[in-house]
């Protein structure tokens, strides 16, 4: 960064204010008081205030060549350990290319880079506010460096205004894409750190997680980049079930609403193998199915290939009206998960819950898989419940509980998965390769159901 020199001055001498008392307007030539350029190319182009522009204007237009210039504010008193935003704002006009700013503060420690800034990439006009954080190292004296590396021949770059306020520190904003996996007993969670405060201003320390389990505290990470992937395998042995994991984003004594998850510890990971699917593509199919319209509002009918819940065209009613599937063959203490398709409106949505029992009445559709809000899918879309176990072998069946629709509801399939874990899964013994089908203790399969076995030494999944 080149070193600042032989200051022009708009007009007054520098002087120094407290940081929480600048507010500059600079479309007022009084408030340009104090301010100083640098023509670092010499090229008898630089920053200038204009009444037309109502600020201090870089005039790309007239540079005879690429832009090296400087914008110094008068300098402000900040104190140690403090907190400072500092908010300006540029416009540009008629630009052919992207305008490149580098916004930096000058302190007794050298010069800080505080946003480095592309602007625009076509002609035109556009404004850009923004605001950056800073944190003072020292009880000093600092100035605001707008510096203009403008390719030649371009548009004008105005600062308008600028302002610095003293604030207490940063809060992060929560956590981002929290999910968890089940590995080996144990629970691998992810997640975004968050790369912005709660006033939307870029973060500039790193930030520590507090992770906890039904709100107890769990395990920690320390120090993470802004915006960076972040993974914390935790020990969930001492408990069981659904649990809501957290993890709380925090920076000093400043702390983000915890971001939580509900997971159940039994699931797992490994390959969804398809065990059933029931298309609702012709009234044969939809035969099947076993329907309730308890609103009496309209019903789920065969309709171009859909199940459809039909009411008067763009008249919301409450429903009570049921689709379930027909039975399926599921087996007790394993995992499975059911993925469907449907489609509402864009602009109308439909609320309803996906079901599992044992049974095709609705009192038999004992357990919610999941629940959708006033879903707005316009044209088909694709969703997977939660998982899921059952107690007893058996038959059972998928219910689609409709109890809301402000336009109409189609479904078009329902699936359902088994989740088979291939992973840390070892071979029990040493089988040939003679095209024999073994299951993993070394027995030979004539007629192999489902599940994973071996065939010439290597595990394959039926």
């Amino acid at each position: 960064m080149k070193q600042l020199y032989a200051f022009l001055f708009f007009g007054l001498s520098s002087f120094c204010v407290n940081a929480q008392d600048i507010n500059y307007n600079l479309a007022n030539e009084s408030e340009t008081a104090g301010w100083q350029v640098q023509d670092l190319n010499n090229d008898g182009t630089t920053w200038l205030w204009s009444s037309e522009l109502a600020g201090i204007s870089y005039r790309g237009d007239l540079a005879t060549g690429a832009a090296d210039d400087q914008l110094v504010s008068p300098s402000f008193a900040v104190k140690a350990g403090a907190f400072y935003y500092i908010t300006y704002e540029l416009e540009q006009r008629s630009a052919f290319d992207a305008d490149d700013v580098d916004v930096f503060i000058i302190t007794g420690e050298g010069n800080e880079v505080l946003s480095t800034l592309n602007i625009s990439n076509s002609t035109g006009n556009g404004t850009l506010t923004k605001t950056v954080c800073f944190l003072s190292q020292a009880s000093e004296n600092v100035s605001v460096i707008f510096y203009i590396k403008t390719p030649d021949a371009n548009g004008s770059l105005t600062l308008k205004k600028m302002s610095v306020e003293a604030v207490a520190g940063q809060t992060p904003e929560m956590a981002k894409d929290l999910a968890a996996v089940s590995e080996n007993g144990r629970v691998k969670l992810s997640w975004t750190a968050p790369s912005v405060d709660t006033n939307g201003v870029d973060l500039i320390s790193p930030v520590d997680f507090y992770i906890s389990i039904n709100d107890n505290e769990v395990g920690r990470l320390y120090t993470q980049t802004p915006g960076s992937a972040c993974e914390y395998v935790l020990d969930a042995s001492a408990y069981s079930g659904e649990v809501t994991l957290g993890v709380l984003a925090g920076i000093g004594d400043a702390y983000s609403e915890n971001a939580t998850l509900l997971f159940n510890l039994q699931d797992v990971q490994g390959e969804a193998v398809l065990l059933k699917t029931y298309k609702c593509n012709s009234s044969d199919e939809v035969a099947k199915w076993k329907i309730y319209d308890n609103s009496g509002a309209g019903k789920m009918v065969y309709d171009l290939g859909t199940i459809w819940l039909q009411h008067k065209l763009g008249k919301a009613y409450e429903e009570d009206d049921w689709a379930i599937s027909p039975s399926f063959s599921l087996k007790a203490d394993e995992r499975y998960f059911v993925r469907y398709s449907v489609a509402t409106k864009r602009d109308y949505g439909a609320t309803f819950d996906v079901t599992v029992g044992k049974g095709t009445t609705t009192t038999a559709q004992s357990e919610v898989l999941d629940h959708q809000e006033l879903l707005k899918q316009n044209g088909e879309g694709e969703f997977d419940t939660k998982q899921f176990s059952v107690e007893a072998n058996g038959n059972y069946n998928v219910g689609f509980h409709v109890t809301y629709v402000q336009n109409d509801f189609s479904l078009y399939y329902v699936s359902v998965y088994h989740i088979v874990i291939i992973d840390g899964v070892e071979t029990a013994v040493e089988v040939p390769e003679d095209n024999i089908t073994y299951t993993l203790d070394g027995r030979k399969v004539a007629r192999p159901q489902h599940g994973l076995y071996i065939v010439n030494g290597k595990k394959i999944l039926y």
